[in-house]
């Protein structure tokens, strides 16, 4: 979701809903003259404020509680329950604590008071819900990124562990078939293949755990046996030189 910064770009898109055009034509004039090249959508009910938001991109939503068959709670409900997320401010005349608790509630991010110039507020009350909301989104996709890393981290403790627990014995199976292979060269050849068996799966688990230990983003592939690491080794891409 784009979201407003202090930027050379002024090309924004808002929605201003309202029953009051002499009060829309102030906000609007407000708005255009903080970001004189973005794109104000003026409406006036609230269906369709509803099928605005619900069918377009807006970077802010001004919503006025004058607006013709207006249930501001009702309306920013809605949009919250389909999904919408664009930043909304409830514009009313009435908004005592319980009103104001309400609104917010029912997920709108900023309720303004209409009283003296407060017209002259609506760009800056825009300004800092967007920044709130991208600050919201910056910390979301940093407690990811960490979620990630730890995750990462783990796997690779444990990696490292199995690593430790498991190479010392498999080292002493591997030399071990390797002597017998060796010791009944001439011998046996149902005994070399049951041999052979053995060195390329002790192989493999060494494969396996090196490919844990090393690995940085390991990758999960669904199985008959549920989600596991993916431990195949990673493939190398040969570059052709120009």
């Amino acid at each position: 979701m784009r979201t407003l910064q202090r930027t050379t770009r002024t090309d924004f898109t808002f929605l201003l809903a309202s029953g009051n055009q002499q009060d829309a034509g102030r906000i609007e004039a407000e708005i255009k003259n903080r970001y004189p090249h973005s794109q104000v959508t003026m409406v006036t009910s609230s269906r369709q404020t509803l099928d605005e938001l619900r069918h377009r991109f807006y970077d802010a939503a001004v919503v006025d509680a004058t607006l013709a068959e207006s249930d501001c709670f009702g309306i920013v409900a809605a949009l919250r329950q389909d999904g919408v997320d664009t930043p909304i401010i409830v514009l009313s005349e009435d908004l005592s604590g319980r009103n104001s608790s309400e609104v917010l509630n029912a997920g709108a991010d900023q309720c303004l008071i209409k009283e003296g110039s407060y017209y002259q507020s609506v760009p800056r009350v825009i300004e800092d819900v967007c920044r709130y909301r991208r600050l919201i989104l910056e910390t979301r996709r940093l407690e990811e990124k960490l979620q990630d890393r730890d995750s990462t981290e783990i796997v690779n403790i444990v990696a490292g562990t199995l690593s430790h627990e498991i190479n010392n014995p498999l080292m002493t199976i591997l030399g071990t078939a390797e002597l017998l292979v060796e010791q009944f060269k001439s011998g046996n050849s149902e005994l070399q293949r049951k041999l052979q068996v053995i060195q390329q799966s002790a192989r493999r688990i060494q494969l396996a755990l090196a490919t844990l230990v090393t690995s940085t983003e390991p990758e999960i592939k669904v199985t008959a046996s549920g989600r596991l690491i993916d431990t195949r080794p990673p493939k190398l891409t040969l570059k052709r030189r120009n």
